[in-house]
């Protein structure tokens, strides 16, 4: 099952899955559309805004609060709605899509790196306070996706998917509270 805020634009990923494939509707930013089914093993956070030019200097509040709403507070409630699915299914894992580029030294995109640090301290906390589910913070890389057209680049959804795959498969034996990417797991 893949979830999304529009399912219309779905059918693409119809069209690529290996087997059948529901695609349901599911805000971050609106709990009462978190329809967690009862069978859930693998939760995926990838929801996520960004906006090049939230500089820390000149903040606009309300720009920041719709981002950390979406990349923060989003990741927490559906994350919570889904813990008792998960619990009853072990074993079972969680991956919160996040950014190496929190340490980058370049003065734009401030409100989204500090976005996903939070996720990233998230998934730390997350491993510490239920430990009987797996959650890591994956670093799929600069992809080519609808949220980055606007800049340019990337390398294909394919090759970004292969951490997330890998990472969502690990066993009930795999790590907990790491960051990982293509090579491995990242030091915090």
């Amino acid at each position: 099952m893949a979830t999304m805020r529009d399912p219309e634009g779905g059918s693409s990923l119809q069209a690529e899955a290996v087997g059948p494939l529901t695609v349901r509707r599911l805000d971050v930013t609106d709990p009462s559309t978190y329809d967690i089914p009862d069978d859930l093993r693998v939760l995926v956070n990838n929801a996520g805004v960004d906006s090049e030019y939230l500089p820390v200097e000149h903040a606009n509040l309300d720009d920041w609060r719709v981002l950390f709403e979406t990349n923060v507070v989003g990741v927490v409630g559906v994350t919570s709605a889904a813990i008792p699915a998960l619990r009853a299914n072990h074993p079972s894992v969680v991956c919160n899509i996040t950014s190496s580029s929190i340490i980058a030294s370049v003065p734009f995109y401030s409100a989204y790196r500090a976005s996903k640090a939070a996720v990233s301290m998230l998934t730390l906390q997350y491993a510490k306070a239920v430990p009987e589910i797996k959650f890591n913070a994956v670093e799929p890389g600069y992809t080519a996706t609808d949220f980055t057209a606007s800049s340019g680049g990337g390398r294909p959804v394919e090759e970004s998917a292969k951490v997330v795959v890998r990472v969502a498969t690990i066993g009930p034996d795999g790590p907990t509270g790491t960051f990982q990417e293509d090579i491995g797991e990242l030091p915090w």
